[in-house]
């Protein structure tokens, strides 16, 4: 009987612990910050760059909050994960999205449909 019950609470197919995906998450945004800056600065190149920090910000703020609401040795089933994994490339998408439009307005006619 105690065997059935251990068997019920253990989690199906893979799953990863979130601990693992918030890590992976900070590096991410370190490389990004550190991608925006060194674009802006020091290239002298013109882009969003409130926009493009604000976004990264937003899941900087995701971070800080997956870390208070869960313990460090929380499991994600896949499906959770693979919502964290999808906001991290929609992030990234939109940083790159947001220096495609600043192109198009600047240039608007390099970029005709």
């Amino acid at each position: 009987m105690a065997d059935q019950a251990a068997r019920d609470t253990r989690p199906t197919g893979r799953s990863v612990r979130l601990d693992t995906l918030v890590r992976l998450r900070w590096l991410a945004l370190i490389g990004q910050t550190t991608a925006v800056l060194v674009v802006y600065v020091g290239l002298d190149y013109e882009l969003p760059i409130w926009a493009c920090l604000a976004v990264i910000a937003l899941a900087a703020w995701l971070n800080v909050a997956l870390r208070v609401r869960f313990r460090v040795t929380q499991r994600v089933e896949p499906d959770r994960a693979a919502w964290l994994l999808a906001f991290d490339i929609a992030e990234a998408a939109d940083d790159a999205d947001a220096r495609r439009v600043r192109d198009r307005l600047r240039h608007p006619a390099h970029f005709r449909p």
